[in-house]
Order: C-alpha cells, then sequence, then structure tokens
C-alpha cells in the first residue's frame, strides 16, 4: 500500500493531520494544474482502500486473501491501477474501478 507515502505528502502539504482519509479529502479538493478535479486513491495492503473525489471520502474493503495464495507482492501496486484506470475510462463508477483494481490485485 502506499500509506506511508500518503502520510509524507500530508505533512510536505502542511495538512497538519496524520488521518489518511483527511489526507486523501484534501488533496481531492485541489484542482490540477489543468484545471481538472482530482480524484485520489490510497492503497493501504490488506487495510481498506480509501478513494476522495471534489471532498468526498469513500472508503472500500479490501477482500481477503489466503495468504498461502501470496506468491510475490512486486507489482500488486501497478495491477490495482491497471484494474482501476481500465474501468474508469469505460465510464465505470469509482466503486466499481475500486472492485476492479482489487480483483485484478490479486
Amino acid at each position: 500500500g502506499n500509506h506511508v507515502e500518503s502520510l509524507a505528502f500530508g505533512k510536505m502539504m502542511n495538512y497538519k493531520t496524520d488521518d489518511i482519509e483527511e489526507i486523501a479529502r484534501k488533496t481531492s479538493i485541489q484542482k490540477t494544474v489543468s484545471g481538472n478535479q482530482r480524484i485520489v486513491v490510497f492503497t493501504q495492503g490488506p487495510q481498506r482502500t480509501i478513494v476522495a473525489y471534489n471532498g468526498k471520502v469513500e472508503s472500500h474493503k479490501v477482500p481477503p486473501l489466503d495468504e498461502k495464495r501470496i506468491v510475490d507482492t512486486n507489482g500488486v501496486g501497478d495491477a490495482f491501477v491497471g484494474g482501476f484506470l481500465s474501468h474508469m475510462i469505460k465510464g465505470c463508477d469509482l466503486s466499481t474501478c475500486v472492485q476492479a483494481g482489487h480483483y485484478s490485485a490479486r
């Protein structure tokens, strides 16, 4: 997951909190350089995935996976992004995108 990176980002942005959901929320209300709305996704390994958009935060449960089935964790984040984005460009809602990301990361 990117729990550590999200905390470091919050500190760098001077958000004065170590609450991951609040960091995501504050980040999501900032427009991109091109003026677009941000979608913020923080994965946290087996812990809930945090998604924030336009100041609204959602928390998504990660489906359990038997540790015996884990062979290698390299690339899991990239797999999540691939699943998430493939559904986002199809116009799916954020919850469906997260589910696709979780499925792809298995």
